[in-house]
Order: C-alpha cells, then sequence, then structure tokens
C-alpha cells in the first residue's frame, strides 16, 4: 500500500485517540471494562477511509504488543493481549473494515 503523507498523519492521529479514548472507562466486577474505545473503532470506521481505518487500528494494536501503555487502564504488552480482553482488541481491524466496507 502506498501511503500519501496525508493519510499516515491520519493514521497516526486515529491510533492517538484510540489510545486517549481507552482510557475512559468503567469497572466492572468481571475482568473486562466498558471503555470509549469501542467507540472510537466504530468512529474511526466511519470517518476514514477503509486502507486508513484498518492501518489505525493495526498500528494501536501493534502499540500495544511493543509494550506503550495504550489498552484500558494504561495496560500495555503481550500479556494484555493474551488475557481476557484480547480477543476484543484483535477484532478491531475485522470490525474496522466490515463497517467501512
Amino acid at each position: 500500500m502506498n501511503f500519501k503523507v496525508k493519510e499516515m498523519c491520519y493514521c497516526a492521529l486515529m491510533a492517538c485517540m484510540m489510545a486517549i479514548f481507552s482510557q475512559i472507562k468503567i469497572d466492572l466486577p468481571g475482568y473486562v471494562p466498558i471503555t470509549l474505545q469501542t467507540f472510537m473503532v466504530c468512529l474511526i470506521a466511519l470517518i476514514a477511509p477503509c486502507k486508513v481505518a484498518v492501518s489505525a487500528c493495526v498500528v494501536y494494536l501493534l502499540m500495544g504488543a511493543i509494550g506503550l501503555p495504550v489498552f484500558a487502564g494504561f495496560q500495555g504488552g503481550m500479556g494484555s493481549l493474551l488475557g481476557y480482553s484480547g480477543g476484543y482488541i484483535f477484532s478491531f481491524p475485522i470490525m474496522v473494515y466490515v463497517i467501512s466496507k
């Protein structure tokens, strides 16, 4: 994929917005909190072109995988991805692709 500078900036901005919105959470008695992260995923899918939106979600996933505290509750690393909420996080690029199309 060839990205223009404008698309790369949009991708970075949307990944950062997902990281910010994921910190707004409501803790539940179980293990997975309610966050505004899913709202941001849907919003990104609606306002961005498909390849930019999917790339932003993949960048967000990779940011968390390398250990940056971007997931809910300032969590990061492979432990978060392999934990209880990892399935939700792995489904974000698929969700964005389906909504964008």
